[in-house]
């Protein structure tokens, strides 16, 4: 995989996808994320993880998620999310009920 991929694995099943877009980041901040709608349940999701992440703006050197700032999902006041972020990666592990 190349920087600009997506790669997420669900139910042992893989996908892959390349992100491109005509606007340059807006102050140089990239997000990779797993949004759920405020009023429905989160599904047990396992655990997804985004691999070779790297943002890049007008070729410049690739900014990657270490030590990017973590938000876990919380619902009623329970953590239902664990996040954790290394040099090229981000992985959510659903921790809920």
């Amino acid at each position: 995989m190349s920087p600009g991929d997506v790669q997420v694995t669900s139910k042992n099943q893989t996908s892959s996808q390349t992100i491109l877009s005509q606007y340059a980041l807006c102050l140089k901040a990239a997000g990779w994320f797993v949004q759920a709608y405020s009023d429905t349940q989160l599904a047990d999701f396992g655990t997804m993880a985004f691999e070779d992440a790297a943002a890049t703006m007008n070729g410049d050197f690739p900014w990657h998620p270490k030590g990017a700032t973590i938000y876990d999902m919380q619902q009623n006041g329970q953590y239902l999310t664990s996040v954790s972020v290394d040099e090229n990666s981000v992985t959510f592990k659903y921790t809920g009920p």
